[in-house]
Formats: C-alpha cells, structure tokens, sequence
C-alpha cells in the first residue's frame, strides 16, 4: 500500500469514529442510579421539561456538554478538509486534540449536566445531592471511546504517515 492509500485510510477511520461520537447525542448520555430512567444527550445538552401538573425543568442548557459535541463535528470537518491540503500535519495534531478533549468530555457529562437549580436547593436542603444519584449512559460511555479511538487514530496518523 502506498502513502496516499494509508493516509486516506487513517483519514476515513477519523472522520466515522467522530461521526460516530456526534450520533452519540442520540442515546442515553446519564442515567437514574437503581433505576430504568435515562435521559439522551439531547436532554442533558439542551434542556428538558416534564409536564406533571405544571411544567417542571429537570435539566437546563449546559454549554460544556454541548462543546462536546461541537468538538467531535469540528474534528470531523477538519479531517475532511485534510483530504484537500497537500501538507496537512497542523489540521491532523488539530483534529487529534479535538477528539481527545470531546473524550474526556464525553466521560465528564454528569459532571457537566445542569440541573434545575431550584430542585437542587430543595435536595439540598434535605442533606441529599441531585448529582449523585446520577450515572453516566451508555451514549456518553460509547462516545467518549469513540472520540478516543478516533484521537489515536489521528496521532499515529501524525508520526507515522511522513508526508
């Protein structure tokens, strides 16, 4: 096989693996500890309303957990754009750090879910802790190994395919 031939496949390997972390956005990101209650990364992203009697906020809009997604199409863009610059050693360390940083974000998605504020003042008040009964999903888990894989994968590609 040929440099360009290797090179094209490292690249093809990013570009899923990062499309594939992104679609985890999809699935359960953090789950209820002792219960069936999941919530995708959609909710825990965006915001997410229950309507009991009145419409009750459960999660708010958290922007960490929205920069991990960012981060995974971004690192997919760029490793598109490698197809079409000659000498593209910067956007391949650039797309490697990206991926790895949306992994670890990936794992620190309870950590980063914003809770209602006014629930958790109630919680509190009571000697409980709203996050800690909080557990991460399989969306977040199946995410951040993909982004990871999808950052190695770009770092032997940095020291391996000499251009």
């Amino acid at each position: 096989m040929n440099k360009k031939t290797i090179k094209l496949l490292f690249i093809c390997c990013e570009v899923v693996l990062a499309v594939a972390a992104f679609c985890m956005l999809f699935l359960p990101a953090v789950g209820i500890k002792d219960s069936d209650t999941t919530y995708s990364g959609m909710n825990v992203t965006f915001g997410y309303s229950v309507k009991v009697l009145l419409e009750v906020k459960v999660f708010e809009f958290s922007f960490m957990n929205l920069l991990t997604y960012i981060f995974a199409v971004a690192a997919a863009v760029l490793a598109c754009l490698k197809l079409f610059v000659k000498d593209s050693k910067v956007i391949t360390l650039v797309v490697s750090a990206l991926l790895i940083v949306a992994g670890v974000f990936f794992f620190l998605t309870v950590q980063f879910t914003s809770v209602n504020a006014n629930a958790t003042s109630v919680i509190k008040a009571v000697g409980g802790d709203i996050k800690g009964g909080l557990t991460l999903g399989i969306g977040a888990i199946l995410g951040g190994v993909f982004a990871l894989l999808g950052g190695a994968t770009a770092c032997c590609e940095f020291f391996l395919v000499k251009e």
